[in-house]
């Protein structure tokens, strides 16, 4: 932790406390530490304690229920067999994606075990897109979008254009409907825009 944070950002004039639980009154730190929550944003009400409309239109959104990546791999299943994908291997490791607020805002989540961990110290970002959107769309989206994949980068990215310059916060926020992909949503990236 950045003792120079403290104070600057208005997460960090609050107690460690107030999300991470634990005990501020003891000095040891084994003490101080019983019953931490290490990732409070995993806890959607944490986050809605001051960040209520976000987290209400969130918890409907894409990016948190994950429901366009369950649904975009079903074609490619029996039945039995999507039962089986959602039971063994959607829960355990899809869902690890885009669950939480802090996985874009404070550290990066762990995928297949491996995480970039804490974003810029312990500051609340609004953005970053190097370390936030291309973390879990790095598999093949964004390097083909810069080029690390092979071939040209995309055009946008060329002209300097980032993920946020298209994909707009309401459309990572939700708009509090739960859509089934991210085909359905009303307020999808479009290039006459």
């Amino acid at each position: 932790m950045d003792k120079a944070l403290i104070g600057k950002d208005v997460h960090l004039k609050l107690p460690c406390k107030f999300c991470h639980q634990g005990d501020d009154g003891v000095v040891s730190k084994e003490k101080a530490h019983k019953d931490l929550v290490r990732k409070p944003s995993d806890i959607l009400q944490k986050c809605a304690m001051c960040h209520k409309q976000i987290t209400d239109t969130y918890a409907k959104s894409l990016h948190y229920t994950t429901e366009g990546q369950r649904q975009g791999v079903r074609p490619r299943f029996s039945p039995a067999q999507f039962k089986a994908f959602e039971e063994k291997v959607f829960e355990k490791s899809c869902r690890s994606c885009h669950a939480s607020c802090g996985d874009c805002h404070v550290k990066s989540p762990p995928v297949s075990g491996i995480s970039l961990g804490l974003i810029k110290g312990h500051k609340f970002v609004k953005k970053d897109e190097g370390k936030t959107c291309a973390f879990c769309h790095g598999g093949r989206v964004y390097p083909e979008f810069t080029g690390e994949f092979g071939g040209s980068p995309d055009v946008h990215y060329q002209k300097g254009m980032m993920c946020m310059e298209c994909h707009k916060k309401a459309e990572m926020h939700g708009d509090g409907t739960a859509y089934k992909s991210q085909q359905d949503g009303k307020d999808r990236p479009a290039c006459a825009n």
